[in-house]
């Protein structure tokens, strides 16, 4: 009886420091979303910056930074996505460059994400506009982290051969911000991968509990009651379970999405169903 606790006191510990691992992680990543209106009078300055033929050049772009941080909310790894659209250019028209510069509006400053766009692999402008797509752009931890701190203080400007100083710009501005203390709820591919190791232990420790009546009966010894499943134990463990699930997400409520929420209370079930296999164990 006494090895029986034992084990299944030290199962309970490793599930919880194995999922204490993997909601860690998972929380450490997130995306930070960040817009910025483009418009050639925002350059600096205008009547220099950009030429005749783009005065009437007007865009959007979305910045997409996938961040990293580690459990004291510093950023350990980062990267950037471009997503941007530009119009009234004239057709033909080569786009060069485009990237975000540190600079508060009004000043120019230095590149510091850039598009990897070039003089030899432009954008051709066709119908009067652009766009462009790109991701994994390398972001270096530093201009990360103050672009999450203030993200006007950089700018996103696109350059065409005929306005090489730059054609459009906009300051940035963050539609997700990161949460505070740097954390986030799993994603979606990462609550696949909380729910398939909680079914593969609930799996197993179902055939375990399943093959004890068996083996016990062999021995001679025949258990009041050898069934694996307790119907009323389980729902009352559910019960317990989902309601701590809900105060959870009713706590989060500010940083959570729909996959969140049927994640949680799917996960709460197959927790449900370990601890009601761990507590019939313990009182055999």
């Amino acid at each position: 009886m006494k090895k029986s606790i034992v084990s299944i006191v030290l199962a309970g510990l490793a599930v919880a420091a194995v999922m204490s691992v993997m909601i860690r992680n998972a929380k450490a990543q997130q995306d930070v979303i960040f817009t910025a209106q483009l418009l050639a009078g925002n350059e600096v300055p205008p009547q220099v910056q950009v030429s005749a033929q783009d005065q009437a050049a007007a865009g959007f772009v979305t910045v997409t930074m996938h961040v990293t941080k580690d459990s004291g909310g510093n950023v350990t790894a980062a990267s950037s996505r471009f997503d941007w659209t530009i119009a009234g250019l004239p057709n033909g028209e080569p786009i060069i460059l485009s990237h975000i510069h540190q600079g508060a509006a009004g000043v120019n400053g230095p590149v510091v994400v850039d598009s990897l766009l070039s003089a030899t692999t432009p954008i051709i402008v066709s119908g009067g506009g652009a766009s462009f797509s790109r991701d994994g752009l390398m972001t270096s931890n530093s201009i990360a982290t103050q672009i999450l701190a203030n993200p006007s203080a950089f700018y996103f400007n696109i350059h065409t051969l005929s306005s090489p100083g730059g054609t459009a710009r906009g300051q940035l501005l963050a539609q997700q911000a990161p949460p505070p203390g740097g954390t986030s709820v799993p994603t979606l591919s990462q609550w696949g991968a909380i729910l398939m190791f909680l079914l593969i232990l609930a799996a197993g420790m179902f055939f375990v509990a399943g093959r004890r009546p068996i083996v016990a009966a062999e021995a001679g010894f025949v258990a009041g009651n050898s069934r694996p499943i307790d119907w009323k134990l389980l729902t009352t463990v559910t019960m317990y379970v989902e309601a701590a699930v809900v105060l959870g997400l009713v706590a989060l409520h500010s940083v959570i999405a729909t996959p969140d929420i049927f994640g949680a209370i799917a996960a709460g079930l197959i927790v449900a169903f370990i601890v009601h296999l761990l507590i019939r164990q313990s009182r055999k």
